[in-house]
């Protein structure tokens, strides 16, 4: 199936690369746009995959086609399947080298990936929203708008 649209992802967490790679898989033409310098968000933070209710998440995503994102954590795990206070099943990987790996992935799967790209205004035409534009002055046009922009907290939160 060919997807004849242009989606444009609004957040490079995993929740972002996970949807920006399942349009990519279906045929869409995608960009994702990550308001800082690298993928992932708050998924760097502690590098902890399949503990507690992310281990629902994991067989979740892979249940509906982004299993390629959990073997690149589970590749790049120092430690599967330990339990510490307040999590068990735990995976613990590596989190600088899951970062470029995921951002290759996507690429890969023909994804555009705009790092530093923090959306600052929105073009609406027709009553529809058309573009956005980042703070550098480009502007990204799309068919289809995601809105995975996650949280902006402090870590502590995540």
């Amino acid at each position: 199936m060919r997807i004849e649209k242009t989606i444009l992802v609004a957040g490079g967490g995993w929740g972002g690369c996970a949807a920006a790679y399942s349009a990519a898989l279906q045929g869409a033409a995608v960009i994702l746009a990550e308001r800082t310098d690298m993928l992932l968000g708050t998924g760097l933070v502690g590098g902890i995959m399949r503990n507690n209710g992310r281990l629902t998440a994991a067989e979740e995503l892979t249940a509906m086609g982004g299993g390629a994102l959990l073997a690149i954590t589970d590749a790049h795990s120092r430690h599967k399947n330990i339990t510490f206070p307040g999590h068990e099943h735990a995976s613990l990987y590596d989190t600088g080298a899951v970062e470029p790996a995921v951002r290759a992935l996507l690429v890969q799967a023909g994804v555009t990936v705009y790092t530093g790209a923090r959306l600052v205004l929105a073009d609406i035409t027709n009553g529809r929203l058309a573009a956005v534009q980042t703070a550098a002055g480009d502007r990204l046009r799309a068919d289809v708008f995601i809105d995975a922009t996650g949280t902006a907290g402090p870590m502590n939160l995540c």
